[in-house]
């Protein structure tokens, strides 16, 4: 690998200025971006808005932290950090939602920042600009700073614990990568694998005399000592100080639809927060009784294919439309070019971290492929092999022009790149042109207006599964207790899950009749049908329920239903 040039090629400024333009076209594009994601039904937009709610109700951050030390925070699914930091602006307004995004634009921008330093620092300036403007426009990088979600922050935090293990021994130094780690685990579980490999490739180096290396313990220490509002809060309310709630039984799913289990008993409320009453899912001692070795073998192949192949490609090329071959080879030859780069260190410890945080990530996210495979799980490995990227193309350049010569066409191709997405935003007015904050389908407001207005004590109200209706309970204030259809196939069946669960408000709409594997549209079909304008209409009421409200849109989204006793919304 090419060590940093003894002095710069170009005037300082130049770099300077080239860096701050690639920063400035992320923003318009990210901005752009955001302005243009309206819904709030984006992966899990919902339950980061709703949990974000729940701590700025509750007391903000010092509330969090008196909840977790009294092992009362209720929150599993989703680790805290970002909860904490988007609570300060929580509302139950469209700002908050744009709020929340705003915020990950800035955490896109410093993750940018970090990675022009780092490279600039480890390995020059041209590496530096032609790693900046590849990663500025990734569409990892992009799509994840222009919505609600984590992965920005997991991002930064996951970037500059790798940062500081991989610049040297000294225990300092690994104290503070395990500080950073520890914030990266505090705001997503997966950090967990930095952990490992830094374990294994300390076994490595040391060959087994991993105990006696002062400055694995102070990273352990830090880490420790930054994770212990979530390891005590866990360990008290669950029993496990590395409880995920119900993401411990997904992994185990073949499918989707197993969720809908009848013998399950689990709901959210509008804050998001998930209630396991009775958990039917299969874990790993019933996954490895139910699915033999080669059904085995199988999955991990076809996710480690999949990650690779599909998934690292997505995740490195750009996120403008470009057209599909182009965008394909740009993701496959970014990729080529980073294990390249990677493989180019040298034995070492900085090439053995990465190695064996990339093959967790792989086979973690490779197992779970079937069910999720996005682009946002293979996030941190990003930005650190666009870095190794960066640092083949500028050898390649200086293979073939003087150290001149090659500095300023890496300048002038880096502006390039980001310019490009810039100017076509703004041009078509991305930036200027009228957009509301938020955009739910009018037939979803009228369904929150109803719930508000004849719900306000709560009840339990079956809804799901649906994308139309998605995104918006966070704007409830009352308890209302949201549960998602069974996997059944018989009328008798599904009446019996209403009954069970003492669900007092059934919501019918085309996508929820369709059902879980169209089990439940056989079991409703002689009820409700779906009309060719995308209506919902009835056909027979239900045993034992009355309609008490129509949708009054045109086409009719929805049907509400109440058992026939209850007739004042509780």
């Amino acid at each position: 690998m090419p060590k940093r040039s003894p002095a710069p090629l170009l005037p300082e400024w130049s770099y300077r200025v080239a860096s701050l333009i690639l920063v400035a076209g992320f923003l318009l594009v990210a901005y752009g971006l955001l302005r243009a994601a309206t819904h709030p039904g984006w992966q899990d937009t919902e339950g980061y808005l709703g949990h974000g709610l729940y701590v700025h109700e509750h007391g903000g951050w010092i509330g969090w932290l008196r909840q977790s030390f009294a092992g009362t925070f209720p929150i599993s699914e989703r680790h805290p950090l970002y909860l904490v930091l988007i609570a300060p602006f929580a509302a139950r307004a469209a700002s908050y939602f744009f709020a929340a995004k705003l915020m990950n634009v800035l955490f896109g921008a410093l993750v940018l920042i970090s990675v022009l330093w780092m490279t600039r620092r480890r390995y020059g300036a041209g590496p530096s600009l032609l790693a900046g403007s590849l990663y500025a426009v990734s569409q990892s990088l992009v799509i994840a700073s222009s919505h609600v979600n984590n992965e920005p922050l997991f991002v930064l935090t996951m970037l500059w614990a790798w940062w500081w293990l991989t610049s040297g021994e000294a225990p300092w130094r690994w104290a503070v990568g395990g500080v950073c780690a520890g914030l990266a685990w505090l705001t997503k579980s997966p950090a967990v694998l930095l952990v490992v490999a830094v374990g294994l490739a300390s076994l490595w180096s040391t060959r087994g005399r991993v105990l006696r290396q002062p400055a694995l313990w102070s990273f352990l220490l830090a880490l420790v000592c930054t994770t212990s509002p979530w390891l005590v809060n866990n360990w008290r309310a669950y029993g496990t100080p590395l409880y995920e709630g119900v993401n411990t039984h997904i992994m185990w799913l073949d499918r989707w639809s197993q969720l809908g289990d009848p013998a399950s008993v689990m709901y959210r409320d509008p804050y998001g927060i998930k209630t396991i009453a009775h958990n039917a899912l299969p874990d790993a001692r019933a996954y490895l009784a139910t699915h033999g070795l080669g059904t085995i073998v199988r999955r991990l192949a076809g996710g480690y294919a999949q990650e690779l192949i599909v998934v690292a490609r997505d995740a490195l090329r750009p996120a403008a439309a470009l057209p599909r071959l182009l965008g394909y080879g740009w993701g496959w030859a970014l990729l080529a070019l980073g294990l390249f780069g990677w493989w180019r260190l040298g034995p070492g410890f900085e090439r053995r971290v990465v190695g064996f945080w990339a093959l967790a990530f792989l086979t973690f996210f490779g197992w779970d492929a079937p069910l999720f495979p996005d682009v946002r799980y293979l996030a941190p490995l990003v930005p650190v092999f666009v870095g190794y990227a960066g640092v083949v193309l500028w050898r390649m350049l200086l293979s073939r022009y003087s150290a001149r010569r090659a500095a300023q066409v890496a300048l002038a191709a880096s502006l390039a790149v980001v310019a490009a997405p810039a100017l076509w935003i703004a041009g078509y007015g991305g930036l200027t042109a009228p957009q509301p904050r938020m955009n739910l389908s009018p037939a979803y407001e009228r369904l929150v207006g109803w719930v508000k207005d004849t719900l306000p004590q709560g009840g339990a109200m079956l809804v799901g599964p649906t994308m139309e209706f998605y995104g918006g309970w966070w704007l409830l204030s009352a308890p209302v207790q949201i549960y998602q259809p069974p996997l059944v196939a018989t009328q008798e069946a599904f009446l019996e899950y209403l009954d069970a669960r003492g669900i007092t408000t059934l919501v019918i709409h085309p996508e929820n009749l369709q059902g879980l594997e169209d089990r439940l549209k056989l079991a409703l079909a002689p009820h409700w049908y779906v009309s060719q304008d995308g209506a919902i209409e009835e056909r027979t009421p239900l045993p034992g329920w009355q309609r008490v409200f129509a949708d009054p849109g045109t086409p009719s989204r929805f049907l509400i239903y109440q058992p026939l006793e209850v007739t004042d919304g509780r």
